[in-house]
């Protein structure tokens, strides 16, 4: 028998009753101290009663434990879910960083390529302009001129598009009628489109010895002496003979006859 249950029966009357009795009838050599026994039993009892409050703080301890860890069981269970959800969150975001590098690496193959393109463009470009940029200015010069001036061009341009100012300037005699209406103008001062004609002059004849090599334009010094053979003196110069001070017009010469074709027009 258990020592819990034992003292459980003692607390009951009539087993107290009949421990009495056996101890009334017992030989009085037998008989025990019935105060000590009651000693002994409320003892035991204390003892009992502490027992049973251990057991019971002991129990309330272990439903505690149990509280506490079936918290802690939760709260890692929670961990655990979200934990799932944040791997799954870092999943889709590697799988979108992915698709961004792999966007990125196109853009920069095709930027790569766009800069191979604009490179040949650049250099096309270049070309053109080398190759073109005096015809387009020409045409710039023509357009800024007056009507007035554009007319007095109209016998020599019949086309005012850039490859009709070219065709017809790069004739022999177009650009010694172009030379001879320059001089008239610069003899005249009076025409402010004087300065872009000179320049419409110049260009188409850098265009004129292309095809005709034996041309050349005159070269004319600052300071050389006034030649009658070579130059033509502007009537506003202000000595009759001396060395030259201003160069209003260059002429040209054919460098095989070495024939002064246009003599220059210059102050003095």
């Amino acid at each position: 028998m258990k020592l819990e249950t034992f003292l459980e029966l003692l607390d009951e009357p009539q087993v107290q009753e009949k421990i009495k009795a056996l101890l009334i009838d017992a030989p009085s050599a037998e008989r025990v101290d019935i105060v000590a026994l009651q000693q002994e039993n409320q003892a035991l009892n204390l003892e009992n009663k502490t027992l049973k409050e251990d057991v019971k703080d002991m129990t309330g301890m272990i439903e505690r434990l149990k509280n506490l860890i079936s918290g802690k069981d939760k709260e890692i269970s929670t961990g655990h879910s979200e934990t799932t959800e944040l791997n799954q969150q870092l999943s889709a975001l590697t799988e979108k960083m992915q698709d961004k590098e792999e966007a990125l690496e196109r853009l920069k193959a095709e930027n790569k390529e766009t800069r191979l393109q604009l490179n040949e463009a650049d250099k096309k470009l270049n070309w053109y302009r080398e190759q073109f940029s005096d015809d387009v200015n020409v045409q710039n010069i023509y357009s800024d001129l007056s009507a007035a001036t554009q007319g007095s061009l109209s016998g020599i341009f019949k086309s005012t598009t850039v490859s009709g100012l070219i065709a017809c300037g790069i004739q022999e005699k177009n650009i010694g009628n172009l030379w001879e209406y320059a001089k008239n103008e610069v003899v005249n001062a009076s025409n402010p489109d004087t300065p872009r004609i000179i320049q419409l002059f110049e260009l188409l004849f850098s265009r004129f010895i292309i095809a005709f090599p034996m041309y050349q334009v005159q070269r004319v010094t600052l300071g050389e002496d006034f030649d009658t053979q070579l130059h033509i003196k502007h009537n506003s110069s202000d000595n009759v003979s001396g060395a030259v001070t201003a160069v209003l017009l260059r002429g040209y010469l054919n460098t095989k006859t070495e024939k002064i074709i246009k003599q220059s027009i210059v102050k003095i």
